[in-house]
């Protein structure tokens, strides 16, 4: 079963250029009222899977931290890095492929609710993309510039989906590893492609999963097991972007009954 940790505090990537933090934004119900509209559907290129060790020293005890795997702390010993080297090898030639079903996901419901949905190839260098520096008034805007893209898509909307990051959680008690979790962290949100303005986005706690695997990182024979748990993981990631998504929609046919995913 997937677990979602709540992460307290909010961090606010605020630009000058009047960028807002990337809070949540709810997707207002008019949208769903705007049948034949073009909307592209985004993925980023995706990183490599990283396997974190988490170590807690025997006199702490065996409590488990609560906390997502990029705000614990993580130690290098000697050892443990030896015995989990296959796994952080295999996991260097991991690149998210189940998460890719959110796409076909996201693509099919909004077709079905009455939008010409499409596939939308992003820059293989997202980094490549400007600051936006235009946002006015009280509307929240993407930091990146979608415009481009959005008039080279022939898009009214984009959704701009990110596995921002994945892999497997070794937990360790001294050199003992009592406990292993793959985890992923994604985002998504949906931009008016001639302003920039975000009309819906994610909200962070609702993008964050991590699962428990049976299994040893410092076992090789035990590598197959723990990357076909972060696989199927990723795969219930992009059932969850597409659920939150289409949480406020009506049901397809049916313009009068939201469902709730």
């Amino acid at each position: 079963m997937v677990k979602r940790f709540i992460v307290f505090g909010l961090v606010a990537l605020i630009h000058a250029s009047g960028c807002a933090s990337m809070r949540a934004v709810p997707l207002d119900q008019s949208f769903w009222q705007e049948k034949g509209r073009r909307v592209g559907v985004a993925l980023e290129e995706m990183p490599e899977a990283v396997v974190l060790i988490n170590a807690t020293d025997s006199f702490m005890g065996h409590g488990r931290s609560t906390i997502f795997p990029d705000e614990a702390q993580y130690t290098d010993h000697p050892m443990r890095l030896h015995e989990t080297r296959t796994l952080r090898q295999a996991s260097r030639g991991v690149r998210g492929e189940g998460f890719n079903a959110v796409q076909d996901l996201l693509v099919q419901g909004l077709a079905e609710r009455g939008f010409t949905a499409y596939k939308v190839g992003m820059p293989a260098d997202t980094g490549t993309l400007k600051c936006f520096r235009e946002g006015s008034g009280d509307g929240v805007y993407a930091c990146s510039d979608y415009r481009d893209l959005g008039k080279s898509a022939g898009a009214d909307y984009l959704i701009i989906v990110r596995l921002e990051q994945y892999g497997t959680l070794c937990r360790y008690i001294d050199l003992n590893n009592y406990e292993v979790e793959v985890y992923a962290g994604v985002g998504a949100e949906m931009i008016e492609a001639s302003t920039n303005r975000v009309l819906w986005r994610s909200c962070m706690s609702g993008g964050r999963f991590t699962k428990t695997v049976d299994a040893e990182c410092s076992r090789p024979d035990h590598v197959p097991v723990i990357l076909d748990g972060l696989e199927d993981l990723l795969e219930d990631a992009a059932r969850s972007v597409s659920g939150q998504f289409f949480s406020s929609s009506p049901t397809p046919g049916n313009t009068s009954e939201p469902v709730h995913e």
